[in-house]
């Protein structure tokens, strides 16, 4: 079993790396968010979500793809100011629940610096680690879609978690001490390898290859330190 050695500090992902992807946490606020689209285009709802899922193909991230679509014209809003909006309101309660093992997990890396790093806004991200029972306490730093003018994949928000542990470190942090974790190559693996970060994607049903280590589970992290 590939074990990572000298690991100092972890930049976690939030939805569908902190609770199991399966659940479809934001299928009312992307459903709501497609009609509001076809308002706007004059479109069929059908067409609307053809247009989300091509355009996501291209950018892999619902954030970036609803900015891009415009969705900030159905609130009058800055596009996205309006995808933080739908997010943020998202019912968390019904479809999450207190996890034991997650925080069980949590409390045996206490060793480390823990980042959490999200596309969602502050208020949405606060609700969910509130739902599956997880303190903020747990983390050193946590970086959402408020504290940026981009989303990830984009290397800023990286780079900004870096910087904030390179802070905590003294400047004594080297990037491969650093670990990302997430559930999608794209947004989580990718753009953190190509920094020079180790990477472990999680909650993977199928390999792709790109990640370090690919886990079932999340709570398989562990083993791995």
């Amino acid at each position: 079993m590939k074990r990572f050695s000298d690991i100092k500090a972890i930049i976690w992902d939030l939805d569908g790396t902190l609770y199991d992807p399966s659940i479809n946490l934001f299928s009312g606020a992307r459903r709501t968010s497609l009609e509001r689209l076809a308002e706007l285009e004059r479109i069929s709802f059908e067409d609307a979500k053809t247009l989300y899922e091509r355009t996501y193909l291209e950018l892999g991230s619902n954030t970036r793809t609803f900015e891009k679509l415009g969705l900030g014209r159905a609130f009058g809003l800055p596009d996205r100011a309006a995808v933080i909006k739908i997010t943020d309101e998202a019912d968390r309660t019904s479809l999450l629940s207190k996890d034991d093992r997650l925080v069980e997990m949590f409390e045996d890396l206490r060793g480390y610096q823990h980042v959490l790093l999200t596309n969602s806004g502050r208020v949405g991200a606060m609700k969910t680690l509130d739902a599956i029972g997880l303190s903020e306490n747990f983390f050193s730093k946590v970086l959402t879609a408020d504290d940026f003018s981009e989303s990830k994949p984009s290397p800023i928000t990286f780079l900004t978690a870096l910087d904030f542990l390179g802070e905590c470190f003294h400047d004594a942090l080297n990037v491969r001490d650093v670990l990302s974790v997430g559930d999608r190559d794209r947004v989580d693996i990718i753009p953190a390898a190509k920094l020079g970060l180790r990477t472990v994607k999680v909650w993977t049903e199928k390999k792709t290859g790109v990640a370090d280590v690919e886990l079932s589970k999340v709570y398989d992290l562990a083993d791995y330190l």
